[in-house]
């Protein structure tokens, strides 16, 4: 019933993780891993070959570092989908509202009601304990999003036919979860759900070759961005974009980007169209970080 699809690096997880399948999913199953030790291809490459050789109705594309934690969780997932037909992806990290300017999957601002969130975090780059990491505030069993967090998606087959992983523009291995999201999210709803608890080994990390996928994706959606799930207001939604650009010009600025970069972040948003004024604010902040810290 369902065709998992990993993008290898470890031969170890591998093991560990399709043992963890095995004793825990419940239904009929196969694993396509592509070992892709070498990385030379990007992540949407890896996902779309493995797609192209499933048997099954359902596509789950998941990260080999992970442990999942519920018992029957395939049953969960056809489940989800059985109950509404318009359901296209689901993942168990999203938020409902995707900026405008740089952001991962999350905004850079704590907003409660926002991120929804059900994994237990372990990290690898940080010396942090593992915790379990749950932002369910309206206690539901799935909420619909605009955007999810790639560790664990599941979709159909015609649907992922339908949307494929853009493999021409994104080469790495970042940006393809925001992307495939907005995708889909054009034509179906895009959810986290609640029923499916996993545990995930690596914190990842946001570094330079991110900051480059991120260019173009919003290059490619900036007439599309903001998605707002959230029923955001104007003001909400102004004070998200000024505080995601505000960290952002921080960050490009540690990691030497130069003034064209960051102004190419305002550039590729929708923020001139959001508001003019704002745009203008913002384009000054700019300025006078990479002026007086840069």
């Amino acid at each position: 019933m369902i065709s998992i699809i990993i993008s290898s690096v470890n031969p170890e997880q591998l093991k560990a993780v399709g043992k963890n399948i095995e004793e825990t999913i419940g239904v009929p199953y196969e694993i396509i891993a592509m070992d892709n030790q070498s990385g030379e291809k990007g992540i949407c490459e890896v996902y779309n070959e493995g797609a192209k050789q499933a048997t099954f109705e359902f596509l789950c594309f998941m990260h080999e570092d992970i442990n999942i934690k519920t018992a029957g969780w395939g049953k969960n997932v056809i489940n989800h989908f059985d109950l509404d037909q318009n359901l296209g992806l689901i993942g168990i990290a999203g938020s409902s509202y995707k900026s405008s300017v740089f952001s991962g999957c999350f905004p850079h601002i704590c907003s409660y009601g926002v991120n929804f969130v059900n994994i237990i975090q372990t990290y690898k780059y940080k010396k942090e304990t593992s915790h379990l990491y749950l932002s369910n505030p309206g206690n539901e069993l799935i909420k619909e999003v605009a955007v999810l967090d790639g560790v664990w998606l599941c979709t159909k087959r015609h649907i992922w036919k339908e949307f494929p992983f853009d493999e021409q523009t994104f080469k790495g291995f970042h940006c393809y979860d925001i992307d495939i999201s907005l995708a889909i999210g054009q034509k179906y709803k895009v959810a986290v759900i609640f029923d499916i608890l996993l545990e995930h080994y690596s914190e990842g990390k946001f570094e330079k070759e991110w900051m480059n996928e991120t260019f173009k994706l919003h290059k490619k959606w900036r007439d599309y961005l903001p998605v707002n799930k959230a029923g955001y207001s104007d003001k909400d939604i102004h004070y998200t974009e000024k505080r995601s650009y505000r960290y952002i010009v921080l960050e490009l600025m540690k990691r030497h980007y130069d003034l064209k970069a960051i102004l190419n972040v305002l550039r590729y948003s929708s923020v001139l169209k959001l508001d003019p004024f704002l745009y203008v604010k913002l384009y000054y902040y700019a300025l006078k970080s990479y002026v007086f810290k840069g």
